[in-house]
């Protein structure tokens, strides 16, 4: 082994045995959680409130009808300790094993990207695919359920949405979505084995539209502006 190699092994020995001994000794990297109880109440049609806030002060709960769910929230060691203390037998404050592990995954992955500063290895290649799929899969459900279903099947089925997906939307169906949905069908029809000569039409019709807009806007607000002040009349009279 020459002496580069034994030095970043020594490096990441010690680096490793400093996390191991700060998670076994002073808990580092442990994630704890705090068990947060919600209640709502119906006060009126489709609308609730929750029966904690000034604004149920309002209202008369008695007889309401009313829901409740539990939700957890990221608590420091410290509440978790003087929870501990003060009743040994709690629930509010607990360990979060899943956190937990989400955590150390992030040290990993984010030691396994770094060590690509001393060369190209099979670690920072798995993390790199990891963090990429994993990312583009994210952003993909994240533009579906705040894009998609809200933006375009919000706007052609409203009640059928409002059924399953988004409770409380309202309006009427608008067929004139369905422009979209088709240019998106033909989009993806690129990805077929036969026939992505149609995924150039909608591409096509993106770029010039845009390309349109973006043309008026410049000469309205650049070119036009500009201009405007060469062809003011060089004598203006009055009348009287």
């Amino acid at each position: 082994m020459d002496r580069q190699k034994l030095i970043w092994t020594v490096v990441c020995v010690v680096g490793a045995l400093g996390l191991i001994i700060n998670a076994v000794t002073r808990d580092a990297g442990s994630v704890y959680v705090k068990n947060v109880d919600h209640e709502f109440a119906l006060v009126e049609d489709e609308k609730w409130v929750d029966v904690t806030s000034d604004d149920a002060l309002d209202y008369d709960l008695e007889g309401k009808e009313r829901i409740n769910w539990s939700s957890e929230e990221q608590a420091n060691y410290r509440d978790y300790q003087e929870a501990n203390k003060a009743k040994p037998s709690q629930s509010k404050y607990s360990f979060s094993l899943s956190r937990t592990f989400g955590v150390w995954v992030a040290a990993m992955f984010t030691l396994f990207i770094m060590s690509f500063l001393f060369k190209d290895n099979p670690f920072y290649k798995f993390a790199e695919s990891v963090v990429v799929g994993v990312s583009a899969a994210y952003w993909m459900v994240v533009g579906f359920w705040d894009v998609i279903i809200p933006n375009m099947f919000g706007k052609l089925s409203p009640s059928f949405i409002n059924s399953w997906a988004m409770p409380g939307l309202e309006g009427e169906a608008d067929l004139l979505y369905l422009v979209p949905l088709v240019l998106g069908i033909m989009l993806l029809w690129r990805l077929a084995p036969s026939g992505t000569w149609i995924s150039r039409w909608p591409l096509a019709f993106i770029i010039g539209t845009t390309a349109g807009i973006r043309l008026m806007g410049f000469i309205h607000a650049d070119f036009l502006s500009q201009i405007r002040n060469s062809i003011i009349p060089l004598a203006v009279f009055e009348n009287g």
